[in-house]
């Protein structure tokens, strides 16, 4: 498993800036899977904050399809083709959430835990991308 230093995480986000700023991307040598969204692609990072319910990990899924996996402390991203996407984690039909990604967007899901009649509910929520960065500057990066 891979982590990263927080140093690396503040400069993954300021390239994640440069992008949406159409500027020269950084050094893809120094962190090769943090590279540029392919033409015609997205990018969505999925990511879990530590706290109630750690000793719960699940699959995220897209479109049914698992991606990664939704832990505490961990964030990940994908890239997929431009179109439209439903994002849920596990086999969770009831709460999903709606992506509708577009060329060189970047979309934040944070999976959330809830307690419900004694039961942990994993609740996917879509987040800006200032909330995204503050939340995930304490988190280690998992890779694609």
């Amino acid at each position: 498993m891979m982590y990263i230093s927080k140093t690396v995480l503040v400069l993954f986000f300021v390239f994640v800036t440069l992008i949406g700023c159409a500027s020269a991307p950084v050094d893809e040598a120094a962190e090769p899977e943090l590279q540029q969204i392919p033409e015609n692609y997205g990018r969505i990072f999925v990511y879990r904050l530590s706290g109630d319910a750690d000793h719960i990990s699940s699959a995220a899924r897209i479109d049914g399809e698992p991606v990664g996996r939704a832990s505490p402390g961990i964030f990940f991203y994908v890239d997929l083709p431009v179109g439209t996407y439903e994002f849920a984690a596990a086999r969770n039909t009831h709460h999903v959430v709606a992506v509708d990604l577009k060329a060189g967007a970047v979309m934040n899901i944070r999976v959330d835990m809830w307690l419900r009649q004694s039961r942990w509910t994993l609740i996917p929520v879509l987040v800006s991308e200032e909330t995204a960065r503050a939340q995930m500057s304490g988190l280690n990066y998992k890779g694609q």
